[in-house]
C-alpha cells in the first residue's frame, strides 16, 4: 500500500499514474473488443493478426494504437476507406475510463488489493456485459481468467475461501432458484443459465449480501434499460426481449462502488441488523 501526501510533487505523481492507468485501460480495451468480436464467431484470438472487416488487410502497427488511430484515420480503413463501427474507439475510451476510475476511487491511500479487484471485476463486466449486448450469447470461459485473478487477490489479501464460496452459492442459489420459477411458471426459460453463471461468478469478487443485492437490483436496471431503449428506439413492445447480463454487469458495476451505503441504508429502511 502507498499513501501519497498532500505535496505538488505528489499531486504531479498521481497525475503521472492516472495517466498511465488511463492509457493501460485503453490497451486493454482494444484487447476486449478482439474478445467480444472474435470469440462468439470461434475466431482464433491469438495467433490471427487484426484486419479490416471490409478489405481483409493486415493491419500494422501504427493501425492499432488505441483511440489515436481511430481519430487520426477519422475512423476509416487506411487501406479502402470503409468506415469503422465507433465501437472500437468507445470502448477504448470506457476501458481506459474504467482503469482510471480504479485508480482514482481509492484516492490518496493506494491499494494494490482494490486496484486488481477493482480491474479484473469491471474488466469482466465490460466484456460479458457487451459480447451479451452484441451477440446475445454468454460464454462461460471468458469469465474464468477474471474469477481466477480475483480470487488469488482476495485470498492473498486475507478474505477467507469461506466467503468465497458462499458468495458464488449466493450468485448461483437466486438465479438458479428464479430460473427454475420461470420454467415452472412460464414454461420456457426467463433467462438463460449464463445469466446464473454471471452472478456466480460475480460472488467471487463479493460477499453474499452483495451478491444478491446486485441480483435484485439487476431487475431494476433492466428496466432502466427498457425505459431507455423505449425513449431512444420509440419500439419497446411487451414482449420485447433485451439482453440480460448488461442490466447483471450494471448493477454489479454499482454495487463495487456503493454497496456499503445501500446495504447500511436497506438494513436501515428495514429495521434489520446490518449485514
Amino acid at each position: 500500500m502507498a499513501v501519497y501526501g498532500g505535496n505538488s510533487m505528489d499531486t504531479v505523481i498521481m497525475v503521472l499514474v492516472g495517466t498511465w492507468f488511463f492509457i493501460a485501460g485503453a490497451a486493454m480495451g482494444s484487447f476486449f473488443n478482439v474478445l467480444i468480436v472474435r470469440l462468439p464467431k470461434g475466431q482464433n484470438i491469438v495467433a490471427t493478426r487484426s484486419m479490416c472487416p471490409s478489405c481483409k488487410t493486415q493491419l500494422k502497427w501504427y493501425d492499432l494504437i488505441p483511440i489515436f488511430s481511430f481519430l487520426f484515420l477519422k475512423g476509416k480503413c487506411r487501406y479502402c476507406r470503409h468506415k469503422l463501427s465507433y465501437q472500437y474507439l468507445l470502448s477504448e475510451i470506457a476501458v481506459g475510463g474504467l482503469f482510471l476510475l480504479a485508480f482514482l476511487v481509492q484516492g490518496r491511500i493506494f491499494s494494490y488489493c482494490l486496484t486488481i479487484f477493482y480491474l479484473s471485476l469491471w474488466s469482466m463486466l465490460f466484456v460479458v456485459g457487451m459480447m451479451d449486448y452484441r451477440e446475445g450469447i454468454i460464454i462461460d470461459q471468458v469469465m474464468l481468467p477474471f474469477v481466477l485473478v480475483a480470487a488469488v487477490d482476495r485470498l492473498a489479501c486475507g478474505t477467507h475461501i469461506k466467503e468465497l464460496l458462499f458468495g458464488a452459492a449466493a450468485g448461483f442459489g437466486l438465479y438458479f432458484l428464479v430460473y427454475l420459477l420461470a420454467r415452472l411458471f412460464y414454461k420456457k426459460e426467463g433467462f438463460g443459465m449464463g445469466d446464473v453463471v454471471l452472478l456466480t461468478a460475480i460472488g467471487f469478487f463479493l460477499s453474499p449480501a452483495k451478491t444478491i443485492l446486485v441480483g435484485i437490483l439487476a431487475f431494476y436496471c433492466c428496466l432502466l434499460l427498457l425505459l431507455l431503449l423505449w425513449i431512444f428506439k420509440s419500439r419497446v413492445e411487451r414482449r420485447t426481449e433485451i439482453p440480460f447480463a448488461p442490466s447483471i454487469c450494471l448493477s454489479a458495476f454499482i454495487v463495487s462502488l456503493a454497496g456499503d451505503a445501500i446495504l447500511a441504508y436497506l438494513c436501515n429502511f428495514l429495521h434489520i441488523p446490518i449485514l
